[in-house]
C-alpha cells in the first residue's frame, strides 16, 4: 500500500475544508496565499506529498527543518544564474505565462505544450503579444539555441531574484508564518502552513508574482492569460497583475486532466486572486468546471488545447504487435513506479516488448541514478528516444500502461488499449478515464499486469469509445474564443 493511500476521502474532505479556512482567515494574508500546503489542489498523490507531515509520526518541525536545508541549498545553487529573453516590447496586449519544461523547447517555441503556437496566431490576429515561461528546468544551463520569436516575444523567469528582493521576501514570509502560529484552530495543519511559509516552495510562488507584476507594469497588456491548475503562484500571479495594470482582465486556462477531489481551482478569494474568465482544453472539464458552485457566475467556455487528438478513420488501429507501451507522468515518485513496473514485466515477460516513454521534466539519467537496476535491463525493454512524436511510439503499441498522464488520450485515439495500473479506491484513483464507459481495463499491481497482457484485437466498440471520449477530453485551439472572450477588453 503506498503512503498517499493512508487518507481517506472523508479525511481529506476535511484536510481540504480546514486549508481553506486558514487561506480566508482576515485580513487576507499574501504571504499566506503563496503557501502551497493551503491550497488543496487534489487527491493526486504528488498533491498530497506536502500533506505528509500530517501522517507521520516525526515531528512537523523536524519534517520541515529538512525542507529549509534544502530551500537554503537551493538558492545558494542557484546564485547568479543567467535568464533569457527576446527583445521586450514596449507594450503588449496579451500577456501569456506558459512553462519551459526542458532546455530543447527554447529553441521549438511551437512545442509549448500549454499554448502551442496560440501567441503568434493572435499576434497575426493583430494583438501585440509577449509570453513569460516559468523555468522548471534545473537552471544550470544556458539556453544557447534561443529561439527568437518577433512577433511573439518570450522571457524565462529568474528562478532567484536579487539579494535585497529575496531578502524583501525572507521578512514577509516570516511575519506571515508568525501571523499563522499565533492562530488557535487546526493546529497541526497551520503548523505545517507555518513552515512551508519558510521554504523554496513558498518563496517561489512569490517570485512568480513578483516577476508577473513587473512584466505588466512595463507592457501594460490588456489581459493576462495563464495556465491554472489550483497552484499558489496563479493567485499571486493574477493579484501582482491586478495591482500593476489598469483594468486587466485575468484568464484562466485549465489544460490538465482532472484529478480526484479537484479542489482548490475551484475555490473563490476576492477579486484580486480570482480569474475573470476561465478556459479549458475540452469538453469534459468544461462540464465538470460548469458543475462547480462557486464558479457559477464566471465565464467558462472551451478554448481547445494543442494536445487535441485527430480525428482517426474508422477508428483503425496501425499496429497490433506484442509491445507494451508505458506513460509516466513527469513527477519522479510516478515516473520511477512506471519505470520499474516496466521493468519488472520485460523480465517476466520475454514475449513483450516494453517501452517507457519518459515525459519532457524526467530524464532517464535521473531514474537510473535513483534505479541503478534499470540500467542493467534485458533486450527487450527500451526508452523512447527523447524528442520522439508519440504517434511514433504509438503505432506500434497494443497496450500502453498509463496512472495519470494525459497522453492516454492521444493512445486510445490511436487505438491503443489503455491499461491503468493502481488498486487506489475509486474516489481517490488518478486515472484520467475513471469516467469512461468500459474502454479500457485495470490492473491492481504489477503481478496482475503480468499476467493479463495477452495477444488478440481490442474490441471494436471499446475502441471506438475510447477514441471519441479523447476527443472530447482534448479539443483543437480556437484563437476565436479567446478574440471574442477578450472584445470587451480591447
Amino acid at each position: 500500500m503506498t503512503q498517499e493511500a493512508k487518507w481517506s476521502s472523508l479525511a481529506l474532505g476535511e484536510l481540504a475544508t480546514a486549508c481553506d479556512a486558514l487561506l480566508r482567515e482576515e485580513p487576507i494574508d499574501v504571504g499566506r496565499m503563496a503557501i502551497p500546503a493551503l491550497h488543496f489542489r487534489s487527491a493526486h498523490p504528488n498533491a498530497l506529498a506536502v500533506y505528509q507531515p500530517l501522517l507521520a509520526s516525526e515531528p512537523i518541525v523536524t519534517q520541515s527543518l529538512r525542507e529549509r536545508v534544502a530551500g537554503w541549498r537551493d538558492r545558494l545553487s542557484r546564485v547568479g544564474l543567467r535568464t533569457e529573453a527576446d527583445d521586450h516590447p514596449r507594450r503588449a496586449d496579451i500577456l501569456f505565462v506558459s512553462h519551459l519544461l526542458s532546455p530543447q523547447q527554447a529553441a521549438r517555441p511551437e512545442h509549448d505544450l500549454y499554448f502551442g503556437d496560440l501567441p503568434q496566431v493572435m499576434a497575426a490576429n493583430g494583438y501585440a503579444c509577449a509570453t513569460a515561461l516559468i523555468d522548471h528546468t534545473d537552471g544550470c544551463h544556458r539556453l544557447a539555441d534561443w529561439q527568437t520569436l518577433a512577433e511573439a516575444p518570450r522571457v524565462v523567469l529568474r528562478q532567484r531574484l536579487s539579494r535585497n528582493e529575496e531578502s524583501d521576501i525572507a521578512r514577509q514570509l516570516e511575519q506571515t508564518a508568525s501571523r499563522l502560529e499565533k492562530g488557535t484552530s487546526h493546529r497541526r495543519l497551520r503548523r505545517l502552513a507555518s513552515w512551508q511559509a519558510r521554504t523554496g516552495a513558498t518563496r517561489h510562488s512569490v517570485r512568480i508574482g513578483r516577476q508577473i507584476g513587473d512584466l505588466v507594469g512595463r507592457l501594460q497588456p490588456r489581459a493576462l492569460v495563464l495556465t491554472y491548475e489550483g497552484h499558489a503562484w496563479e493567485r499571486l500571479a493574477m493579484r501582482a497583475a491586478r495591482k500593476a495594470g489598469n483594468g486587466l482582465t485575468c484568464c484562466a486556462v485549465h489544460h490538465a486532466v482532472l484529478a480526484p477531489m479537484q479542489y482548490a481551482m475551484q475555490r473563490r478569494y476576492g477579486a484580486d486572486f480570482d480569474p475573470d474568465h476561465i478556459f479549458t482544453a475540452g469538453h469534459i472539464a468544461h462540464r465538470w468546471l460548469r458543475g462547480c458552485a462557486d464558479l457559477s457566475d464566471l465565464p467558462i467556455d472551451v478554448l481547445g488545447s494543442p494536445r487535441a487528438i485527430a480525428r482517426q478513420d474508422g477508428g483503425a488501429k496501425r499496429g497490433q504487435g506484442a509491445t507494451c507501451l508505458f506513460l509516466p507522468e513527469g513527477l519522479r515518485g510516478e515516473s520511477l513506479r512506471l519505470t520499474r513496473s516496466a521493468h519488472m514485466l520485460a523480465v517476466a515477460r520475454p514475449d513483450l516488448s516494453c517501452v517507457i516513454r519518459l515525459h519532457p521534466l524526467m530524464t532517464r539519467e535521473r531514474l537510473e541514478a535513483m534505479a541503478p537496476e534499470l540500467a542493467r535491463a534485458p533486450d527487450n525493454f527500451h526508452w523512447s528516444p527523447v524528442g520522439r512524436p508519440l504517434n511514433k511510439d504509438t503505432a506500434c503499441a497494443r497496450w500502453a500502461v498509463y496512472r495519470g498522464s494525459s497522453a492516454i488520450l492521444a493512445a486510445i485515439a490511436d487505438g491503443v488499449e489503455p491499461v491503468y495500473l493502481g488498486d487506489e479506491p475509486a474516489e481517490l484513483s488518478i486515472d484520467p478515464l475513471r469516467t469512461r464507459s468500459g474502454f479500457g481495463r485495470i490492473a491492481p499491481s504489477d503481478q496482475d499486469l503480468t499476467t493479463m497482457l495477452h495477444s488478440g484485437a481490442y474490441n471494436k466498440s471499446a475502441q471506438l469509445a475510447g477514441q471519441e471520449y479523447a476527443r472530447r477530453y482534448y479539443t483543437p485551439l480556437d484563437p476565436d474564443v479567446l478574440i471574442g472572450s477578450l472584445a470587451s477588453a480591447f
